[in-house]
């Protein structure tokens, strides 16, 4: 049992390192590996020095404590394969571990780091950014969602009122005749962009009505396909897509 933590880590956004337990977990897949208490150690350490070289003699050090100066460095090589091969196990297909010739060990700054609590297996303390650009971009992911959704709720309530799409959307004129596009109006895109945005659109067809929600900062967005402007007809029909 690897000793003197009880939070676990959460490398790469998927392997769950528990160093009590002496696992590795992918939270994708729930696949499981059991690992040696050294090597645990050796993982131990190169993740509280994220992103800066540990040498052969600190991991040594930290690892087998009194008994290091009687280990060979072999047995350090060993324990560090024994570590890449759990990790492939796991089917991690980058390399966690990086050598530093004549210098030592290191985790990359580019594989990110999490620590969670062990008590209330929630996540809280971040040490790296890349997940932080990750999480935002699910955020605006989630509010075009719900953008979409709002739409379709405003011609669904609005529908016996004068309520005109055109407040929300802008009409886009296209060389196409046979669809009438619109975006929203506050996306952020210049005109020769909306026009590029949508001049490769396939889901054109049969004169429908299509409302683009876009935003600059977004490589995804979301498409309500009509058969009218929503709130101008009681039949009017419509669908809404999601295009990553």
């Amino acid at each position: 049992m690897c000793s003197g933590t009880e939070n676990r880590y959460i490398l790469d956004g998927i392997y769950i390192f528990n160093p009590s337990s002496l696992t590795i977990l992918n939270n994708e897949t729930n696949e499981l590996v059991k690992i040696h208490n050294t090597s645990a150690k050796c993982l131990l350490l190169l993740i509280e020095k994220h992103a800066t070289i540990v040498t052969q003699k600190q991991l040594l050090q930290y690892a087998w404590e009194e008994k290091s100066n009687t280990v060979t460095h072999n047995a350090l090589y060993q324990c560090i394969l024994n570590l890449r091969k759990n990790f492939m196990q796991l089917g991690c297909t980058k390399n966690i571990i990086t050598t530093v010739p004549r210098k030592g060990l290191m985790i990359a700054e580019d594989i990110s780091i999490l620590i969670q609590d062990e008590l209330d297996k929630k996540v809280t303390t971040p040490l790296s950014q890349p997940q932080k650009k990750k999480r935002l971009s699910m955020m605006l992911m989630f509010v075009c969602i719900v953008l979409t959704i709002l739409s379709i709720c405003l011609a669904l309530v609005y529908k016996n009122k004068t309520t005109d799409f055109r407040e929300l959307y802008t009409q886009v004129k296209l060389d196409e005749k046979s669809c009438k596009y619109f975006i929203n109006r506050d996306n952020g895109f210049e005109k020769k962009e909306i026009e590029m945005l949508l001049q490769h659109n396939t889901l054109c067809k049969d004169n429908k009505f299509l409302f683009v929600t876009a935003y600059s900062e977004m490589k995804s967005k979301s498409v309500l396909i009509c058969d009218n402007i929503p709130g101008e007809s009681r039949k009017t029909k419509c669908i809404s897509l999601y295009l990553p």
